[in-house]
């Protein structure tokens, strides 16, 4: 079969098995002026998936087109039969993103995948082992940076959630160490997006399952993606 653009191809992959907050002054929109109007692609899990998402919250902030990839389920990892669209010349039917945001990490944590070796990122990505996370990421980034060599890819760890997991925060140690190695921005969404397991243990705050985000949850994860893409584009000017 044929995908219609890459980020369908990369979904397919086992990367993701399947890829209102208004302006706060016009200071903040010059700061990030690059971005308005532009084209950001979200990929990620049933946390992203929703139309009113943090990826949604982002793009209204920014004025930006929104392309949500998002898919329940989705994982790093490679699902077992998962196949790779091997068309050489993928079409992109109009999405050329300026900025692509990818959000996994919990699935691949909850289902047991394996961390794997630093060393997967280090490999040219042909090699790279994608049922290990270190080589699933090695690969989906090349990938993107293969057929859109201009588009900034930016890393999102997974949150906390109201049950405690030990192998959590290992997942979320090893997305922020890819971003390094990679030289893709990575957020730390466990450390900073304020949804905390002490929290949700008591009471759904901001995910109203344990798990997923509320409106709250999402805003919250919004507003600090949102600051990043301010830090990041104004370092760049």
């Amino acid at each position: 079969y044929k995908m219609k653009n890459i980020f369908h191809l990369i979904i397919t992959a086992g990367l993701v098995s399947i890829l209102l907050v208004c302006c706060q002054s016009q200071e903040g929109k010059k700061q990030t002026e690059s971005l308005y109007g532009k084209q950001i692609v979200a990929i990620g899990n049933s946390i992203t998936a929703p139309k009113d998402s943090w990826a949604w919250i982002t793009a209204q902030h920014f004025d930006m087109e929104l392309t949500n990839l998002a898919v329940s389920g989705a994982q790093w990892t490679d699902y077992q039969g998962t196949t790779v669209d091997t068309n050489p010349k993928p079409v992109y039917d109009g999405v050329h993103p300026t900025i692509v945001i990818i959000s996994c990490g919990t699935n691949d944590s909850s289902n047991g995948k394996p961390i794997g070796d630093p060393s997967e990122l280090d490999k040219p990505y042909q090699e790279a082992d994608r049922k290990t996370l270190y080589g699933a990421i090695n690969w989906a980034v090349s990938i993107i940076r293969k057929y859109s060599p201009d588009t900034e890819i930016v890393l999102l760890t997974p949150i906390q959630r109201s049950s405690h997991s030990q192998k959590l925060p290992m997942f979320v140690d090893a997305i922020l160490l890819a971003g390094e190695k990679l030289n893709c921005p990575a957020i730390n969404m466990y450390e900073e997006s304020g949804i905390t397991e002490a929290v949700e243990a008591k009471e759904h705050k901001y995910l109203y399952d344990g798990l997923h985000p509320n409106a709250l949850g999402q805003q919250l994860m919004g507003e600090v993606v949102i600051k990043h893409l301010i830090d990041l584009y104004e370092n760049k000017q």
